[in-house]
Parts: structure tokens; sequence; C-alpha cells
């Protein structure tokens, strides 16, 4: 029985770094995609909550519906709930330009655009911490997620983990680019 040894090429390891780079940064950009779906969405719904209360006015309680009416119909997401309707309609509030929504606002976590919303009532000023996020958000998401996925291969856990900063454990991760509204 003759026994067929495998060697693998010099340049094996290099090439096999490379690739698990790439997947790396494709599972990332994927994850910071979705965010910035989600983050868009809330603001189409915050939008059409906007329009709706001026057609209807206050006495239609279109939160209340809407927030049961989706958590019916969405029983697996999260997110629909009348705190975070009325988040979604402060929101396109403070923004009513949507296309500033697409840019900067949909590259933080819908925690951050909220947090900024409540604590921070100039635009430019808002635009400024957006920019601070931004700067420091690589870094930030890379230590984290490291620290979150040690020792696991799933690509799931690390795409997981970039969209659950907006999670009470990444509130105390980045909390401290937002000053207190005093």
């Amino acid at each position: 029985m003759s026994r067929q040894l495998t060697f693998l090429p010099d340049d094996y390891d290099g090439f096999l770094r490379a690739l698990k780079e790439r997947i790396r940064a494709a599972q990332i950009r994927a994850a910071l995609s979705v965010n910035r779906e989600l983050v868009l969405l809330y603001w189409h719904i915050g939008r059409e909550i906007l329009l709706r209360q001026e057609q209807e006015g206050w006495g239609a309680k279109i939160i209340e519906r809407l927030a049961k009416d989706l958590k019916r119909d969405f029983p697996q997401m999260e997110g629909f709930s009348r705190s975070n309707l009325m988040y979604m309609r402060a929101f396109a509030t403070a923004y009513p330009d949507e296309s500033i929504v697409q840019a900067p606002l949909g590259q933080i976590t819908w925690y951050h655009n909220i947090t900024l919303v409540e604590k921070v009532k100039d635009l430019n000023e808002r635009l400024w911490y957006i920019r601070k996020t931004l700067a420091s958000l690589p870094r930030r998401v890379r230590t984290w997620l490291e620290s979150q996925c040690l020792g696991t291969s799933s690509w799931f856990c690390k795409a997981l983990v970039i969209l659950l900063l907006s999670t009470s454990k990444s509130r105390k991760l980045h909390f401290s680019i937002f000053r207190s509204s005093s």
C-alpha cells in the first residue's frame, strides 16, 4: 500500500491568511450594511408616522396601533415597541433629509443615533459627534469583535457582535463619545 504525502506549497500560509482576512472583511461589511439598512428603515417608518399623524391627527393613536400590528406581523423581530417607534418619529423629525440618513447616520448604530437625537439638539453638533464616532469605530469594532468571538470560527457570531453594538454592554464601550446633555 503506497501512502502519498501531501506537501503544501511554500506560500500556502500566506495564501490562507489573505483569504481569511478577506472573509473577515466581507463579514464586517455585510454586518455594517445590515445596520445601514436598519437605520434607513427606521427613518422611513418614522417619516411615515409623521405623515400619518399630520393626516389623521394625534387622536388616531397611530403609534400605539402600529406597535401592536407590527409586533403581531413580525414576532421574530425586535424594535417595534411603542417607545422605539417614538424614537423613529423623533429621528425622522431631527433629520428630515433622507440623504443624510443614507450617508453618515447609516454608519453608526441605532443606539448612537437615538442618543445623539436625545442629547444634542443642534444638527451641526450632532454631525460633529457622528464624525468622531466614525473615526473611532473601526478600531473599537475590531477590539470588541475579537473579545466577543475569541475562539469561535462562526461568521454569524462576528457579524452579530457588530449588530449588537446597541446592547447595554456596548453602551459602556461607546458611550464615552457622547457627552451629557446638561
